[in-house]
């Protein structure tokens, strides 16, 4: 089991994903995912999957960051990419209708 290290800060995104938007979406975000893992200060990241009973899909990122900076830094060099290929995430999740929240969390000691 891992600990937590004390400035870590946690990005969650969880997704609604239509069936039909699975494949593409899960392209993008293995691409994602391989941007992050060449930034500082990632300490892990996951994708993870729970299929719906209405036959969507909740899938979620799960990215530790060292911390606030690492987290930040990483934030603008995917904003670059996306700039660079012409890709607005917006655009794809309105056009597959998907829903997505982001929120940050931190560690606590147990």
């Amino acid at each position: 089991m891992s600990t937590a290290h004390a400035s870590s800060v946690y990005r969650m995104t969880q997704f609604v994903v239509p069936a039909a938007a699975r494949q593409e979406f899960l392209a993008r975000a293995r691409e994602a995912a391989i941007l992050l893992a060449a930034q500082p200060g990632l300490l892990r990241n996951s994708l993870l999957e729970q299929p719906q009973p209405d036959g969507t899909s909740r899938i979620v990122t799960l990215a530790e960051w060292r911390d606030d900076a690492a987290m930040e830094a990483a934030a603008v060099a995917v904003k670059k990419q996306q700039e660079a290929q012409g890709f607005n995430p917006q655009d794809l999740r309105a056009r597959l209708n998907i829903q997505a929240e982001t929120s940050l969390y931190r560690a606590l000691a147990l």
